[in-house]
């Protein structure tokens, strides 16, 4: 693999890539010059007693780092990255995210976002949902039955709000089956508790459908 790296004139690199040089570098140096794309990890350095903390030296070290949520900004911004830094938006594939006539017998809400309730914020939306059924009883939640570390608290929230009848389970979709769920959605919820859009919202926006999210006020300008 060390071999075939300097076959490359860059590399493009995610989480993973960042935190094999950073291992890799007392023992081997590459000469290839890498571009980090981060996409959410730094999220976690940002904690001094991280064990993979001292990843930030290879973030230090890259010429250039793209990343893809606005909400890093700050953090890259504290790290002192942010002159090697260039926003590239979630890319959306507009052709395949499209808007598509439907019509639901009931009202839907998706929530295709993964638990972990002080991240994203799932036990919100559970909670506000459960408040809504009241005035709108044949509502119905659409959630992940995957991913996260909060699923189970998800699943009990649920249980305890008696929603047994008002959220389906969704298992893990591909591309083609999320599409068709925002498709099918009446409106979508994104995350709420960093204060900036996942891909759920440009996504669900592409085909045509409302969303709520919570927005930063100091990160609107890059909306």
């Amino acid at each position: 693999f060390l071999s075939e790296l300097s076959d490359f004139d860059i590399i493009v690199g995610h989480w993973p890539f960042a935190n094999f040089l950073f291992h890799l570098q007392p023992h081997h140096k590459i000469s290839t010059p890498y571009i980090i794309y981060e996409a959410g990890m730094i999220r976690n350095l940002d904690n001094p007693n991280h064990p993979d903390v001292d990843v930030l030296k290879v973030y230090k070290d890259a010429p250039l780092i793209v990343f893809a949520n606005v909400v890093m900004q700050p953090i890259l911004a504290y790290h002192h990255l942010e002159k090697f830094c260039t926003y590239l938006p979630l890319p959306v594939d507009t052709d395949r995210y499209a808007p598509k006539e439907n019509r639901n017998d009931h009202l839907i809400f998706l929530h295709p976002t993964r638990h972990y309730h002080d991240e994203k914020g799932n036990d919100w939306v559970i909670a506000a949902f459960a408040e809504y059924v009241k005035r709108n009883p044949t509502a119905e939640l659409r959630l992940c039955d995957w991913g996260g570390e909060d699923l189970a608290k998800s699943k009990l929230m649920c249980y305890r709000y008696n929603l047994g009848k008002n959220v389906t389970w969704l298992p893990i979709l591909s591309k083609p089956d999320l599409i068709r769920e925002y498709q099918k959605a009446d409106a979508v919820f994104d995350q709420y508790v960093y204060g900036a859009t996942g891909s759920t919202a440009p996504e669900a926006m592409s085909c045509g459908k409302p969303v709520c999210t919570r927005i930063q006020p100091e990160l609107f300008r890059y909306y």
